[in-house]
């Protein structure tokens, strides 16, 4: 039992990770974390994970500069992973770039890209999208140690 306590340690100090966003929506839990990429070792990759039991959906984001999600209804009532993920520069698109899914299901019913408001707007059925509080990736890459990015 401690060999397996002290593995389980040495795995979290082995690979920094922050959970920088955590909340509920239906039976699912949604869970944003900033962590160290693989690839790029002075970049941060983002991840956003919707677990229901056994099952999860797990996306990952390089150079994307803010992230937030809220669950919401849509115009049938079911609830909904609503998300934002975009750059912070002139050309980022920071009206578009949603992303949504399903919380019982996992179904990813839309993901990030530009011009895609409408379409999101669509699929939730509302005339307004908007993220309370979005996350500032390079803050939160900064207390991981990633100055550099």
């Amino acid at each position: 039992m401690l060999r397996f306590i002290a593995f389980a340690l040495l795995l979290v100090i082995a690979s920094p990770v922050l959970a920088i966003q955590v909340l509920e929506c239906a039976a699912s839990s949604v869970k944003i974390e900033v962590m160290e990429s693989d690839v790029r070792k002075s970049s941060p990759v983002v991840q956003l994970t919707v677990s229901l039991a056994k099952s999860q959906t797990i996306l990952r984001y390089h150079d994307i500069d803010f992230i937030g999600a809220q669950c919401v209804k849509d115009a049938h009532g079911k609830e909904k992973v609503l998300y934002q993920a975009h750059c912070g520069g002139s050309g980022c698109y920071d009206l578009d770039n949603w992303g949504i899914i399903d919380a019982k299901t996992l179904n990813v019913e839309l993901v990030p890209r530009k011009h895609n408001a409408q379409i999101a707007k669509e699929i939730l059925g509302r005339n307004q999208l908007k993220i309370k509080d979005k996350l500032v990736v390079f803050k939160e890459a900064e207390k991981l140690g990633l100055a550099a990015y």
